[in-house]
C-alpha cells in the first residue's frame, strides 16, 4: 500500500487513505474508489460507442490499422505553419 500511496490519481490517494487509517482495505471490493466524474466520462463514452452503427463499430475495431496508417500518412504530408 505504501508504494501505491506514492501514485497520483484514484488509487493512489485510496492507498493513501488506507496507509492513514481513514479507511480498510477491504473497501475497494465495497465502494468504488474511482471518482463519480471520471465514471461519468467512461459511460458517455460507452453510450456513444454503443449508439454507433454496427458497421462503424466493424470498421473501427477490424480496420483500425489502416485507419491509423492512413491518418499518420495524412499528418505527415500536411503543411505545419
Amino acid at each position: 500500500m505504501r508504494l501505491l500511496a506514492e501514485n497520483k490519481g484514484a488509487l493512489g490517494e485510496f492507498a493513501r487513505d488506507v496507509v492513514a487509517g481513514r479507511t480498510q482495505l477491504h473497501a475497494i471490493v465495497r465502494e468504488s474508489i474511482v471518482p463519480e466524474d471520471v465514471l461519468e466520462e467512461v459511460r458517455a463514452a460507452a453510450r456513444q460507442w454503443n449508439s454507433l452503427p454496427d458497421e462503424e463499430k466493424y470498421v473501427l475495431t477490424h480496420e483500425w490499422e489502416d485507419t491509423v496508417r492512413r491518418t499518420i500518412e495524412a499528418l505527415n504530408s500536411a503543411e505545419i505553419r
